[in-house]
């Protein structure tokens, strides 16, 4: 079979969820592309990905006032895919004739925290399971939030859990690095969804309770960037936070490398991929406690705080943070957690054998 994923151009964990599918399939059973879309060109780790692996990639570029769904359907005729992934739901009107033309299986992928979603990312969605082969749900949760739904209730057999994947080959940290001071990062789209100002916050606290050299890393790009440097230039941490932009894989796996921890502030998550990632480089987590990360991690694998409090988080930094016994269980665990569910190979399987029950 060939399988084309079809989802956002730019940096995020669209493209970390899509590629960890291809890689995970590591005996070559099927062929892969990509079709990327969005407002952003493609960004190049992406694009660098398929030409080391020889898969097929287009870009359609969205333009400000309009979907281009004619490119995007033209993108597909020339691919001629026999089954799709769907990681942007807004995209399913062009997927869907392509399928039934084409007679073509599509699953959708369900990225987006129902609380957080907006009118027109819930219709895409609504679309999506009335549309597609398959609704792909990420967590427990999420799928018993669908099935509550008194239109999604109706399609309930459509439904089927798959998580997120991580290529555990590259995510190792076989050989971690002597760290001095402390040092932390979080990576992440720059944006409204995301917390930066609570880490921000507790890392000026930090500064100031401690005379420990503090390095935070600020992996990403987004809407909310200028907004991250003006409360950088507030708080005085021009010396502590650098913004590195987006990197591409190789990058993240040297900023993991150099911290001790890992932080995610999050107002809502439905699977976040550079938690996963973290967790298979063995570096401890603290994360907010909300939907999408306080359902699905135990206080074994991950350190939970409260959301928008910059004490408790400063706090639960500098605690972990002199309780290597501590890092080294959570580590641990959570390498092991990742081994055992959520590695690319175990998700490929899923996929595949789901393709394979709709033919």
């Amino acid at each position: 079979m060939k399988i084309s994923q079809v989802l956002y151009s730019g940096m995020g964990g669209h493209g970390s969820v899509a590629f960890s599918i291809s890689e995970g399939d590591s005996n070559n059973l099927d062929r892969h592309s990509f079709i990327f879309y969005g407002v952003e060109p493609v960004f190049k780790d992406y694009s660098q990905k398929c030409k080391r692996s020889s898969f097929e990639f287009d870009y359609v570029k969205k333009t400000r006032f309009r979907f281009n769904y004619l490119e995007l359907f033209q993108a597909l005729k020339k691919q001629r895919p026999t089954h799709i992934i769907l990681h942007s739901t807004q995209l399913i009107v062009p997927v869907i004739i392509y399928s039934i033309i084409n007679r073509a299986v599509c699953v959708s992928v369900e990225h987006q925290n129902n609380s957080l979603k907006r009118i027109q990312d819930k219709l895409s969605s609504i679309l999506c399971i009335l549309l597609a082969s398959t609704v792909i749900c990420l967590t427990e949760q999420y799928l018993e939030e669908l099935k509550a739904n008194f239109i999604s209730r109706m399609f309930v057999s459509k439904f089927i859990l798959i998580p997120n994947g991580v290529n555990t080959h590259k995510f190792c940290n076989q050989n971690p690095k002597n760290h001095e001071g402390l040092n932390y990062c979080m990576i992440s789209r720059l944006n409204s969804l995301k917390d930066h100002s609570t880490l921000l916050q507790a890392t000026e606290i930090i500064c100031k309770q401690t005379l420990l050299k503090v390095k935070l890393y600020i992996v990403g790009d987004g809407a909310t960037r200028q907004k991250i440097e003006q409360d950088i230039l507030e708080l005085n941490l021009s010396e502590t936070v650098e913004l590195t932009g987006p990197l591409d894989e190789d990058g993240i796996i040297n900023i993991l490398s150099k911290c001790q921890l890992y932080i995610h502030c999050s107002k809502g998550e439905t699977m976040s991929m550079s938690i996963l990632q973290a967790m298979s480089m063995r570096v401890p987590v603290i994360a907010s406690n909300v939907a999408g990360i306080g359902d699905l991690f135990s206080r074994e694998n991950i350190y939970l705080v409260e959301e928008n409090n910059p004490i408790q988080l400063s706090n639960s930094i500098l605690s972990l943070h002199k309780d290597e016994e501590k890092r080294n269980e959570l580590s641990e665990n959570s390498r092991k957690l990742i081994l055992r569910e959520y590695s690319a190979q175990k998700v490929f399987k899923m996929y595949r054998a789901v393709f394979l029950s709709l033919n």
